[in-house]
């Protein structure tokens, strides 16, 4: 995946949020340079952060013996201290890779795990869309100018909104945006309630 445009269409455990926002920011991360640095080193502290919880839930769910540490409930901090070792790419690289590759026999690659989980694989079911939205802002980094364009010309520019700062969605709690995202919604409300 060139881009940092990314849907997570993974069916493999754990299924909760989590997991798959960090197979997309890993993919990203692992795809992407940098081109805001001080943000990317505040959102992948963040990130690396709620990894350790993601892989400890992810290897009690299902352990791939990738972690040579035992796993035990009420002494957690030998497990923390390995975790904190991997980072996205590692992540990625021991754990989403080969569970994809040799458990589901979905991938053969990081590249075709890229590739899948990149909103492209299903471009044609989003195009045209009259109910898909999308808020974006100029300086996200894992949002590249190309990414912009294509959103743009897959949607409609009149659902699309780029805003000229904000990071990545970092602005959702300004007044000014929320209100702009629920007015671009009112026409899916309206035909929804008008449908009852």
């Amino acid at each position: 995946m060139s881009n940092g445009v990314s849907a997570c269409a993974s069916a493999s455990p754990p299924t909760d949020s989590s997991h798959q926002v960090a197979i997309a920011i890993a993919i990203a991360i692992h795809n992407r340079s940098a081109r805001a640095g001080s943000s990317m080193r505040l959102i992948g502290t963040a990130f690396r952060r709620s990894l350790q919880a993601v892989l400890w839930t992810s290897q009690e769910r299902e352990d791939l013996g990738v972690l040579m540490t035992e796993h035990r409930r009420q002494r957690r901090l030998p497990a923390y201290l390995e975790i904190g070792d991997y980072s996205f790419e590692k992540y990625l690289l021991a754990f989403v890779l080969p569970y994809h590759r040799d458990h589901l026999h979905t991938v053969s690659s990081v590249e075709d795990l890229a590739a899948k989980n990149d909103l492209r694989a299903i471009e044609g079911s989003l195009r045209g869309n009259g109910k898909l939205r999308v808020f974006a802002n100029h300086n996200d980094f894992l949002t590249s100018d190309q990414d912009i364009e294509w959103l743009k010309g897959l949607i409609g520019p009149q659902h699309f909104r780029l805003f000229p700062a904000g990071g990545h969605l970092g602005n959702l709690n300004r007044p000014e945006v929320q209100t702009e995202v629920m007015n671009s919604l009112s026409d899916l409300i309206h035909s929804e309630v008008g449908n009852r």
